[in-house]
């Protein structure tokens, strides 16, 4: 369900007196235990969560600069029940704000009473991580086009082989794993380039190239153009993932959880202007000989290597090669 959130905080600020607080159900037709709220000093946007006395305990405060955790009494349909309130303490973080707020609703709106505790949880876990890691300027060019590559990737697994619930659980390489895409054994590591000849891609650790106890692991290697006209911008590509999954409200949730992961936020989208063209795409069976460093020496760590891409070729596969290994389909 779509809701308009900064229309209800506009409301509620019309209709503030200077009181503690004032707020309205999220949802007017029906009980959510969700509700906007403005708080004393300074009209200050909040939601309100409603949980249990004894789910209280298991709440750890997010670690969200700029913005307030508190637990506050609010007579609701539960007598007893507390309800968690999160704040913005500075109006210019409003927009972010909104966008938080929006995906705490969404994970509350597909979580029933045995879940609820445990999915706020990992939401607050989720968005404490994003704001350690990423600053008020966004995603560095860098990582810009990772995510790029990996959402093209991404959208050639949706419209060829994987269910949408089944293609956006695979993607891994916005939580950190050693390879961007896992399923049923098998995995894809995607790396993107905008370098002359000769060509390299860098390996973050001796895991990235590991393909033990996996039955196949492939590099994805996009060549990207920067483009003035034309192409295709992160945001756009953001939005062709969104359309593919719009039959399937699961997989559009878990799509919009990993996106946070990654780093993007809507609220950012206008920093993300530059467009590309995909130069060329190649895809390498990593296995015996190729080139990689997969053990070091005890003691060793923070491992980082380039690797040549034309010293790759022996290597290289078809993208229906590598769609029928992912997926599990067709003989290979």
């Amino acid at each position: 369900m779509q809701h308009n959130l900064k229309t209800y905080w506009h409301e509620l600020e019309k209709r503030y007196a200077g009181d503690e607080v004032v707020y309205r159900r999220l949802d007017l037709e029906q009980e959510t235990g969700i509700r906007m709220a403005i708080l004393n000093p300074g009209r200050t946007w909040a939601i309100l969560i409603e949980v249990l006395p004894e789910d209280v305990g298991a709440l750890t405060p997010p670690r969200w600069r700029g913005m307030g955790f508190k637990i506050i009494p609010l007579v609701g349909p539960e007598l007893a029940a507390k309800h968690v309130c999160l704040y913005v303490e500075n109006p210019e973080h409003r927009p972010v704000f909104a966008t938080l707020s929006s995906d705490v609703i969404r994970i509350l709106e597909s979580s029933d009473r045995t879940t609820r505790v445990k999915n706020l949880q990992n939401c607050f876990n989720r968005w404490s991580r994003f704001f350690e890691i990423w600053g008020p300027d966004g995603m560095s060019l860098d990582r810009q086009r990772g995510l790029f590559g990996e959402l093209m990737v991404l959208e050639i697994l949706l419209r060829t082989g994987l269910s949408p619930l089944d293609g956006v659980s695979s993607w891994k390489g916005s939580s950190g794993a050693y390879q961007d895409f896992v399923h049923l054994g098998a995995a894809i590591e995607v790396k993107t380039t905008i370098s002359k000849e000769p060509r390299k891609v860098s390996v973050s650790s001796e895991k990235q190239l590991d393909d033990t106890d996996l039955e196949s692991l492939a590099l994805v290697v996009l060549t990207l153009n920067e483009v003035e006209s034309g192409g295709i911008s992160l945001p756009n590509a953001v939005a062709t993932i969104r359309q593919l999954l719009e039959n399937d409200g699961k997989a559009g949730s878990i799509f919009e959880s990993s996106l946070i992961e990654a780093g993007y936020l809507d609220y950012d989208a206008d920093k993300y202007s530059k467009h590309y063209t995909i130069r060329s795409r190649e895809i390498f069976d990593i296995r015996s000989g190729f080139p990689r460093i997969v053990s070091v020496p005890p003691g060793v760590g923070d491992l980082r290597y380039t690797v040549t891409i034309s010293v790759c070729k022996p290597f290289e596969k078809t993208v229906g090669e590598m769609i029928r290994e992912f997926t599990g389909k067709g003989s290979k």
